[in-house]
């Protein structure tokens, strides 16, 4: 299969909701921000395990990302679906 690039807003009404998936690496941990692992549906999103997070909340750094995300309302991502092997 051949990767596939994905650009999407996504948007939640309570900060408290999961995004719905975990991300692992990142520029701040020297290896691709992947995504570790879906735990259910990502808001209409067709996302799965080690599809590679190009951009997040304008950002590479896992830990910077991670808190923009559970703070925020909504962000965009940017990921290659199936870009990551392993």
């Amino acid at each position: 299969m051949a990767a596939m690039r994905l650009s999407a807003k996504m948007d939640r009404t309570d900060s408290g909701t999961p995004w719905g998936f975990r991300m692992t690496g990142g520029k701040d941990f020297g290896a691709p921000l992947v995504i570790q692992r879906v735990s259910h549906g990502v808001y209409g999103l067709d996302i799965s395990r080690h599809d590679l997070l190009l951009i997040v909340c304008n950002g590479i750094w896992h830990l910077l990302s991670n808190d923009r995300m559970y703070k925020s309302p909504n962000y965009e991502i940017r990921l290659l679906q199936g870009g990551s092997k392993k």
